[in-house]
């Protein structure tokens, strides 16, 4: 399987680490995707947190978040880390509750551990 993430959904925070050889999620990974709602529309998300950790980060690794538009539309950046300098890297977003997006899907992830808090 390619590399991607492993997702733990058991409580607060959602917990996805990647996995270089046989991750159960490949990228990119809808993470709230449509519904099946007669418009098929994605819930509105707005997490309280987003943490990236990677203590093993190489200069230039990435995570990016995206929303899920409905019927086909243009993903939005949501959220992006780079890591500028390499070993230890931490970046923490705290989202505004105007800035609540639609679905979420994880498009790239090169090293670490995201945590979402809701």
């Amino acid at each position: 399987m390619a590399a991607g993430v492993d997702a733990d959904f058991g409580g607060t925070p959602w917990i996805f680490s990647f996995n270089g050889t046989t991750a159960s999620h490949t990228l990119p990974y809808v993470v709230v995707g449509p519904q099946g709602t007669g418009a098929n529309l994605p819930y509105p998300i707005i997490p309280k947190r987003i943490r990236w950790v990677s203590p093993t980060a190489a200069a230039g690794d990435r995570v990016i978040l995206k929303d899920v538009p409905a019927n086909g539309g243009t993903a939005r950046v949501i959220h992006e880390s780079q890591a500028a300098t390499g070993a230890d890297f931490l970046d923490e977003a705290r989202p505004r509750a105007h800035e609540a997006f639609v679905g979420l899907q994880i498009t790239r992830m090169d090293s670490g551990t995201l945590y979402i808090y809701w």
